[in-house]
């Protein structure tokens, strides 16, 4: 099965790190299962077309759009790429395509997990900062030492030496973001993946990252360890958008 990340044509797609000043062709590739697949450029036009060919409401939890295609029959689910991710305030197309920004503006991508955490900060479609820290926080068994404390309780210099760097890795995220944003100004928005626990814990830390609860948008996707190579793989995956059809079960 083609997918994203073994498209024969990805090559042809332009490096993110790179403003190149053209609109890359991503656009109307179909995947065997029939779902489309195109680039954030193309969201405005594609949802003005589905509005002409009949009505459009907004899906489950706002994450995706259901047009209905009046002329041919079908209904459609319509997901924007994640980059121009439905945000809550909006009840209605109309009121989406009102906010919905020419470009990609300043934003920040954040990968969590135990022991590793990746950070990038883009200006449109270039990169302009990242950085990837790794930390050693995971026992001998593969479980994270906060994670084994709350079941155990044991306290040893190897589990302190774990705790701290799992604080360490925490706050140096934090002060990343701190130094990003004090340099370029504020994000218009932040893409995160992260365990719920570390999360919780990321926030309520000390320095507290600058980060607006407005401003934050789950990654919807299976991210693996935390690394320059995989900020880049969801950032370009962050980039596409899809149309799939509903079967007869899901209308």
């Amino acid at each position: 099965m083609i997918t994203e990340d073994n498209d024969p044509r990805k090559g042809k797609r332009p490096d993110p790190r790179l403003g190149s000043g053209e609109a890359p062709d991503l656009g109307g590739f179909t995947m065997e299962d029939g779902t489309v697949t195109f680039d954030w450029t193309q969201t405005r036009v594609r949802l003005a077309r589905l509005a002409d060919a009949g009505p459009v409401e907004l899906g489950r939890r706002r994450r995706f759009f259901v047009a209905r295609d009046d002329l041919a029959g079908v209904k459609l689910e319509f997901v924007p790429p994640l980059v121009q991710a439905i945000p809550s305030t909006c009840q209605s197309l109309d009121e989406y395509l009102n906010w919905l920004p020419e470009g990609l503006g300043r934003h920040l991508i954040v990968l969590i997990q135990a022991g590793a955490s990746a950070l990038g900060l883009w200006e449109e479609d270039r990169l302009v900062a990242h950085k990837a820290i790794k930390k050693y926080v995971v026992r001998g068994h593969g479980k994270a030492q906060p994670t084994y404390l709350r079941s155990k309780g044991k306290s040893r210099y190897g589990s302190r030496l774990r705790l701290r760097n799992a604080r360490s890795l925490l706050v140096e995220t934090s002060e990343k973001i701190h130094e990003w944003r004090n340099e370029s100004g504020p994000f218009s928005r932040v893409f995160y993946s992260c365990p719920v626990r570390i999360w919780s814990g990321f926030l309520d830390g000390k320095p507290a990252p600058p980060l607006s609860k407005e401003d934050l948008v789950k990654i919807p996707l299976d991210v693996a360890r935390p690394c320059f190579d995989e900020l880049l793989r969801v950032r370009r995956r962050s980039l596409v958008g899809r149309v799939r059809t509903l079967g007869d079960e899901e209308r």
